[in-house]
């Protein structure tokens, strides 16, 4: 987990520097290169060894990765704060664990709908406030599942297609560090934005326009709301399976 998200770290920090080369920076081909060589060779002792001394964890793997591509050690974070990488590695981290459950919850779906096929005409009983009542089938039961685990599938698909991330914000989130950067040209701070957001997956319009120094929290508690969706449709199932 740790290597997944400090490789995301570096990435980020690649992409920014890339964006900022198209975009005019006297960045050359030559380093950014060695940024893209180094983003998974990451030597967790040394950045543990650097943390401890500058008590920072961002600053300690900026170090770090200056050590591995010293040419591009300038352009490391160029007008970023610590978020940049943090927010929006966690975004990464989110989308792609979502795209995860995703794909686990269709298989079980499928599967749990032929199991439901096979015994449609297999009784058991019903019940009704727990009391055994007019009989019903097997199947029958378990479309009843399945149909919660979809409800729980489509919300799940929602977050996903509606998930909002950081983009590059600055200290602020403000931008003002990379308005200086490109000399007030806003249009390039706003295709730096662009650039990042659809180098980490998303559309641009995915980008939140306004925020602090994070994103809003609230968005992660929507993606735990999903979760807990989810979470309730399995323990229906489990106390179904149990009764």
């Amino acid at each position: 987990l740790e290597e997944y998200r400090y490789e995301r770290w570096r990435y980020l920090w690649f992409l920014l520097a890339s964006g900022q080369k198209q975009l005019g920076l006297d960045i050359s081909d030559e380093q950014i290169q060695e940024m893209r060589d180094n983003i998974s060779s990451i030597d967790m002792d040394r950045v543990a060894e650097i943390e401890r001394e500058m008590k920072h964890d961002v600053m300690a793997h900026i170090s770090a990765f200056g050590e591995v591509a010293p040419s591009a050690k300038p352009f490391i974070h160029l007008g970023a704060t610590s978020q940049f990488v943090v927010d929006n590695a966690d975004s990464l981290a989110i989308k792609d664990s979502i795209v995860l459950m995703i794909n686990k919850l269709v298989s079980v779906i499928s599967s749990l709908s032929d199991t439901a096929i096979n015994n449609s005409s297999v009784p058991t009983v019903g019940l009704t406030h727990l009391q055994p009542a007019q009989p019903v089938t097997m199947g029958k039961r378990m479309m009843m599942w399945v149909q919660e685990l979809v409800i729980a599938l489509e919300d799940l698909g929602f977050r996903l297609d509606n998930m909002k991330i950081r983009g590059i914000a600055g200290a602020t989130g403000s931008k003002l560090s990379f308005l200086e950067i490109f000399d007030g040209d806003e249009d390039k701070v706003v295709e730096l934005d662009r650039i990042i957001c659809e180098g980490m997956g998303f559309d641009h319009n995915k980008s939140l326009t306004i925020t602090g120094q994070t994103y809003p929290r609230i968005l992660d508690s929507s993606i735990m709301s999903s979760l807990s969706l989810l979470a309730s449709a399995c323990s229906k199932i489990c106390n179904d399976i149990r009764l």
